[in-house]
């Protein structure tokens, strides 16, 4: 049962309006090389397909400066070229990301204030990381067809980047809900989104790679869900896990990987994954879910054996949730009903 609040007038969706949801873009390294003189390409075969969409949220795992001193003793850091990487979202229709994840300060704060200060100027919203901590916990808003959508980020990976009150970092938290200061600090972001949004989403980076989702993270995006979140959107362990459908809402527990140079791993395969694509008329009506394999640094539509593997798997974990995950056709998308 939902708690009485003001979070309750947010669920009646009016309008109409198609959203794409995808993992990790990773913006830098073999990706960056091998499309820097045509950005566009990383989308490869996905452009109209995106485009196609009233927009596209995604995470962005890398940071976009030029400056900035790598962070010390990290294995990985990721640092994308600005003018570059916002072309790339561009292209591919990304209007929101998220930013708290472990690699947006990979090159310090500068890389923070970098990276907000882009997207800013290219006119693509995000969430999740800022110059202090309550600019990261704030929901930003963007249009999407006839809606107006709010997003906040929130992330459990990499503590040393937490924002401070006077200090940039992440929405860094436990994810939580039993945790009263986790709860604090999430009702007090969600507070913050207006009152006419049509549609709320969390975009969260929770829990470690290849790596199932624990009851933790399930009682946290059932309890966001519970507090006014129409959508959660998971991201993190750089493969598909399943959906489940709450109170009419979906859990992406996570969306994989959608833009990287990763090479495939074991059992994992995170060179494919889906486009999560979901349908608002009036309402929340479906997702569909469009087979996609990450290939040579772009991003296309997955032959049959990655079709099928991708089927079997999220049909696999969604069935623990009571989901039903049906396929009408060979070519066309998976689908979930709201």
């Amino acid at each position: 049962m939902k708690p009485d609040s003001q979070f309750e007038l947010r669920h009646s969706v009016d309008g109409a309006a198609r959203l794409g949801f995808v993992g990790d873009l990773l913006l830098a390294r073999r990706v960056q090389e091998t499309h820097r003189s045509m950005p566009g390409a990383v989308w490869d075969g996905m452009s109209t397909r995106l485009g196609a969409l009233d927009t596209v949220v995604g995470n962005l795992e890398c940071t976009l400066t030029t400056r900035g001193d790598p962070w010390p003793d990290k294995q990985w850091r990721f640092r994308g070229d600005p003018a570059w990487a916002t072309t790339v979202l561009e292209t591919g229709n990304v209007g929101a990301v998220s930013l708290a994840n472990n690699h947006v300060m990979d090159y310090g704060p500068a890389s923070v204030r970098d990276t907000t200060a882009t997207l800013d100027a290219a006119g693509i919203a995000h969430a999740g990381a800022g110059h202090d901590r309550s600019a990261a916990f704030a929901p930003t808003t963007l249009e999407a067809g006839e809606l107006t959508v709010a997003m906040v980020s929130y992330t459990d990976r990499f503590r040393p980047f937490t924002a401070g009150l006077d200090t940039a970092g992440t929405a860094f938290l436990s994810t939580d809900p039993r945790d009263s200061a986790v709860r604090s600090r999430i009702e007090h972001s969600l507070a913050r989104v207006p009152e006419s949004v049509d549609l709320v989403v969390a975009s969260l980076h929770w829990g470690p790679n290849y790596e199932p989702k624990t009851d933790r993270h399930r009682r946290f995006g059932r309890w966001l869900i519970d507090r006014g979140v129409d959508v959660v959107h998971g991201h993190s362990a750089h493969e598909i896990a399943g959906i489940e459908v709450y109170d009419g809402r979906p859990i992406l527990y996570d969306t994989g990987t959608f833009v990287s140079d990763f090479y495939p791993v074991e059992n994992h395969r995170n060179d494919l994954t889906f486009l999560f694509e979901l349908v608002v008329e009036e309402g929340l009506s479906e997702l569909r879910l469009h087979p996609i394999r990450v290939v040579e640094e772009s991003v296309r539509t997955a032959g049959q054996r990655g079709r099928r593997w991708l089927r079997e798997r999220m049909q696999s974990r969604s069935a623990q949730f009571g989901t039903t995950v049906q396929e009408r056709s060979d070519e066309g998308p998976l689908t979930v009903s709201l």
